[in-house]
């Protein structure tokens, strides 16, 4: 079963969780704090894609028991290249809630698709994201939520970060950047 059959096609009210759920990742705040969020908005969902990390097999457990029993919240372990496409291109926004970070690449495949970025407040993704991500920090589930809400009104009157606007390289590039520095040329 992919992604268009079993959640609903319209993704314009859907926060979207893209990577290996791990401690590390903050997938489980997320939940709690969306819990909070959807007494204000219920009309909103979010979409965790994903497959099962380590560390973590009470919020597997949990989030195999909302697939089944929220419609608000789903988590998609396998997903192909051209449903996370869709996705990218039709989710209201992505939300990056890792306490840590190597570099952070859903953040460069969502300004590819042009996807707003709501993202925890790291080093690295002001590094990936600079100005074009709406950023959250704190470690209380309330205050996640009011981020979310209030990303919410700021994208209604359009005037949350445009992703659009990040400077990210492709991967041809990238080598390129990366072997002229291992061999001392600028």
């Amino acid at each position: 079963m992919n992604i268009c059959d079993s959640v609903s096609s319209n993704y314009e009210n859907t926060f979207l969780m893209v990577g290996t759920i791990e401690p590390r990742k903050g997938h489980d705040q997320i939940l709690r704090a969306f819990e909070y969020f959807l007494k204000e908005y219920p009309q909103y969902k979010l979409l965790i894609v994903g497959k099962a990390g380590w560390g973590n097999d009470n919020l597997i457990e949990k989030l195999n028991y909302l697939n089944v029993n929220s419609l608000n919240i789903q988590w998609k372990e396998n997903v192909d290249d051209r449903e996370l496409d869709l996705l990218y291109n039709s989710c209201s926004a992505l939300i990056a809630a890792s306490f840590g970070e190597g570099f952070g690449l859903p953040l460069i495949e969502a300004a590819q698709y042009s996807l707003p970025i709501i993202a925890r407040d790291i080093p690295v993704f002001r590094e990936v994201a600079g100005d074009s991500a709406y950023y959250f920090s704190g470690d209380s589930d309330i205050n996640i939520a009011e981020t979310l809400s209030d990303w919410v009104e700021l994208n209604k009157q359009k005037l949350h970060p445009n992703s659009s606007t990040m400077h990210w390289l492709s991967w041809k590039q990238s080598s390129t950047v990366f072997f002229n520095k291992a061999i001392g040329v600028n």
